[in-house]
C-alpha cells in the first residue's frame, strides 16, 4: 500500500517516512485507514448530510478550494492479524475525518469565499456535490502529507503523541473528549503531571 505514496525521500531514520498522496486516492483507500483509539480524542464534530458543518470544517473545505497547505497527518504502519498493512492515525483524525464529510456533503463552504476572487463568486454555502466539476478535481488532486510511523512500540506511540502536543495541553474540552483507554489515560496523567 505504501507503493500508491509518493515518497518524498526525506531522511528521519528507519522508523519514519515522509510521504504525500492526493486526496481522491487516500479517499479510495479509506479501508486501510483507522484511528489510533489508544490516543486520540474522539471526534468532535456531528456530521449531517446536507448540514453546514462546523466552522472549523467549513474553513477546512475553504483551504482545499483556495489550494492552502495543510498540516501533515501522523501515520503509524501496523500489521493486522492477517499481515496486510493498517494505517492508524496519530495525529490529524479530525482533518481525516472532516475530509469524509465533505465528501458526503455534510460540509458546505463559507458564505465569504468570495472575496477570496471573482473565480469563487456563488461558491458560497456549497456542498462538495454542488461545486462546479473543476472544484470537485481540485480536491481530488489535493496532496496531503503523511508522516509515517514503522514498528514503534505502544509507548514511543505515547510518547510521540506528547512530543507533538508540546505547547498545546489538553483543554477541558479535550479532557471531556477523550478516548476511554489505556493510551488516554496514559496521556492524561502525563499531562496532570506538567
Amino acid at each position: 500500500q505504501l507503493a500508491t505514496m509518493v515518497d518524498m525521500s526525506v531522511d528521519y531514520g528507519e522508523k519514519y517516512g515522509k510521504y504525500a498522496m492526493k486526496i481522491s486516492s487516500v479517499r479510495l483507500m479509506d479501508f486501510i485507514y483507522g484511528v489510533n483509539t489508544r490516543t486520540q480524542r474522539k471526534y468532535l464534530f456531528k456530521d449531517v448530510v446536507g448540514g453546514n458543518g462546523h466552522e472549523w470544517q467549513r474553513n477546512l473545505l475553504a483551504t482545499l478550494i483556495l489550494r492552502q497547505p495543510l498540516p501533515q497527518l501522523e501515520l503509524s504502519a501496523n500489521l493486522d492479524e492477517y499481515d496486510n498493512v493498517k494505517f492508524l492515525i496519530q495525529d490529524g483524525q479530525q482533518r481525516y475525518r472532516t475530509l469524509a464529510a465533505i465528501f458526503n456533503d455534510c460540509v458546505k463552504l463559507p458564505k465569504g469565499i468570495e472575496k477570496f476572487g471573482d473565480q469563487y463568486i456563488g461558491l458560497g454555502n456549497k456542498s462538495y456535490s454542488q461545486l462546479p466539476q473543476k472544484f470537485q478535481e481540485m480536491i481530488g488532486e489535493f496532496p496531503l502529507e503523511f508522516l509515517v510511523s514503522f514498528g514503534l512500540t505502544e509507548e514511543e506511540e505515547y510518547n510521540r503523541f506528547i512530543l507533538i502536543n508540546n505547547g498545546t495541553p489538553l483543554s477541558k474540552q479535550d479532557r471531556r473528549s477523550a478516548q476511554v483507554s489505556e493510551g488516554a489515560a496514559y496521556i492524561k496523567v502525563y499531562r496532570d503531571w506538567e
